[in-house]
């Protein structure tokens, strides 16, 4: 049989499993459930493996394949697993793992999932280094180089990472909290010139330029609110109460909660919180059309704090760049902005010095891994590497629009959005192993 080589991208959603042959063709894909190792604990996190594994060794084979296997099927494996964060996690799992697949440790690879998105490395030969740039419901940035004479990478520094109170620049909830805070700037400057009784048919607004509802409008109409201040009771109201488990026929299955919303290319019709309740997504209709007051919104407070501003995600990303819409525009720039900032502080000095031991890498020797539901959106990565160029003194080109732009505009080795990390992990591992 021929070398098989097998990645699994351990998040908390679900495990994700791809096999691959020794020249890099998928040739098996399994699923599992949720399997961030920390959230989860030891017992799921193996189920939801064995269960990946499973399928994608049925579909690579072709026949029933029950784990703990008694002879090897595959090479090599690379786990990159939500959660693992510290050597001692990596240890942890490497018994349990070598015994499930029947593999000795030296060829299994396990490591935090920021890694698996740095794999794209392996086919820029001219590249020494890599900054994965993760830009989902929350951000991170990570920078890796090559290990010397080794299978894998090193992971040298971390920017962002901090939390949706502390970080997450650039994120869904980022744009969300960053879009409601233009909106109440744009409030307390019109107030310095305007009765507060002529700023409250905010709902109805439409924005000259657009002829399409306004940005505020939009975020009052998603949260069913007719002025600022009944912002206080969308954005702070307590989070819902946690929906436990139906059973505790797991004593390591985290709570069910409201989750994080689905974001689309460019946008979603609605904002998925659970399998049972969605959010309609605002489709305001010409001013005239409209209540003069907006319908209350229910729903909103099932979702946890953080998850109410990401809620806004989709609509503001709609408004920018399905109707141009130069105040959600706006946003969208500034949440860029600090994302590549993170970027830039992994990056030496823009004159070039660098401190004896620094760990900073050269942009012209690396490539930029994004990955995440976000910078998926191919319009805003280009905003993100716009800003990055500002950044490092070159000029930018405007619009996140531009030709060239995924290839780095001259700064980055190279731009590449990892939309399948389980895939691209495998096929790195199979450039390694296989020779």
């Amino acid at each position: 049989m021929s070398p098989l080589f097998l990645c699994l991208d351990c998040g908390g959603s679900k495990a994700a499993a791809v096999i691959v042959d020794r020249t890099g063709n998928v040739v098996g894909r399994g699923f599992g459930g949720p399997s961030n190792f920390v959230h989860v604990g030891m017992n799921a996190f193996l189920r939801s493996v064995k269960a990946a594994v499973e399928d994608a060794v049925e579909d690579a084979i072709g026949s029933k394949t029950v784990l703990p296997l008694s002879s090897p099927i595959i090479s090599a494996a690379w786990f990159g697993t939500s959660g693992c964060d510290r050597p001692a996690d990596a240890i942890a799992l490497q018994t349990p793992l070598s015994e499930l697949l029947a593999i000795p440790v030296p060829r299994l690879l396990i490591t935090n999932d920021s890694h698996l998105l740095a794999s794209p490395l392996s086919s820029h030969p001219e590249a020494k280094s890599a900054i994965v740039v993760i830009g989902g419901t929350g951000s991170n940035c990570v920078s890796f180089k090559k290990k010397e004479g080794q299978v894998g990478l090193e992971e040298l520094s971390r920017s962002g990472g901090w939390g949706w109170i502390l970080g997450d620049e650039g994120s869904g909830f980022s744009v969300g909290r960053t879009a409601v805070r233009y909106v109440l700037t744009q409030w307390d400057r019109a107030s310095l010139y305007t009765s507060s009784d002529d700023l409250h048919d905010i709902p109805n607004e439409i924005h000259p330029e657009t002829n399409k509802p306004t940005l505020r409008a939009r975020i009052f109409t998603h949260f069913g609110i007719s002025s600022p201040p009944d912002l206080f009771s969308v954005v702070y109201a307590a989070d819902p109460p946690p929906v436990h488990p139906a059973s505790d026929e797991s004593a390591n299955a985290p709570p069910s909660s409201p989750g994080p919303v689905a974001i689309e290319d460019p946008t979603t019709p609605s904002v998925t919180v659970d399998a049972a309740t969605t959010l309609p997504a605002p489709t305001p209709n010409a001013a005239s059309a409209k209540p003069s007051t907006p319908t209350p919104n229910p729903n909103i407070h099932l979702l946890e704090r953080k998850h109410r501003l990401t809620s806004l995600t989709p609509l503001v990303f709609s408004s920018a760049f399905d109707d141009g819409d130069p105040d959600s525009l706006r946003v969208l720039r500034t949440c860029a902005r600090t994302l590549a900032e993170h970027i830039n502080n992994l990056m030496v000095p823009t004159d070039g010095s660098i401190t004896p031991g620094s760990k900073a890498v050269r942009p012209e020797e690396t490539v930029l891994c994004f990955g995440g539901s976000l910078v998926g959106i191919k319009k805003y990565r280009g905003l993100v590497v716009d800003e990055l160029v500002r950044l490092r003194g070159g000029l930018g080109v405007g619009n996140g629009e531009a030709e060239g732009k995924e290839e780095g505009d001259g700064v980055v080795a190279g731009v590449v959005f990892v939309d399948d990390a389980a895939m691209n992990g495998a096929v790195g591992l199979a450039s390694e192993f296989a020779v």
